[in-house]
């Protein structure tokens, strides 16, 4: 079988082949036929990619969710079981609530320097790859836990035009 067709006349491939659709009119007078041809479905183009190993292990010494969790794990305010906030050197209660302390903000200085970094160096990391015309994909898990696929080559272009 190639094709089937359902009562609403949709027209869908079920295998490779040629057949001929036919519809009559509601009052019989004409017939319309058409032939359906059905290729294969070629899933998946093949491409490939550059042995990136040692580039992506320097890759995730530079984890940006992990400088920021560690980052927010240290210095948040933590609650007891009543829902009470319990103080912590990083902030300061002012009577009305809290608000950072001056160690907090230098903790927040050496996060953001950290951070800064950390971006520094992956970007090495892709020029370097990109200047080699490695071919490859980078996968990163957001703190979201959503995948998404950066070619690093494209990314850069659409970079470089902006």
């Amino acid at each position: 079988m190639v094709a089937t067709v359902d009562d609403k006349g949709l027209v869908k491939a079920v295998g490779a082949g040629s057949a001929v659709v036919s519809v009559q009119a509601d009052d019989g007078d004409r017939i319309i036929s058409c032939e359906v041809r059905v290729t294969k479905r070629v899933l998946s183009t093949l491409v490939e990619l550059d042995d990136i190993s040692e580039e992506a292990e320097e890759f995730a010494l530079y984890d940006l969710n992990k400088i920021q969790t560690e980052y927010w794990e240290k210095t948040e305010l933590k609650q007891d079981s009543n829902g009470n906030l319990i103080p912590n050197e990083y902030h300061v209660y002012t009577g009305v609530g809290y608000t950072i302390s001056e160690l907090g903000k230098e903790e927040f200085k050496k996060y953001e320097e950290k951070e800064e970094i950390a971006k520094k160096n992956r970007l090495e990391i892709f020029n370097k790859l990109i200047d080699n015309k490695k071919s490859f994909v980078l996968l990163i898990r957001t703190k979201d836990c959503e995948e998404r696929e950066y070619p690093v080559y494209q990314r850069s272009r659409e970079s470089i035009k902006k």
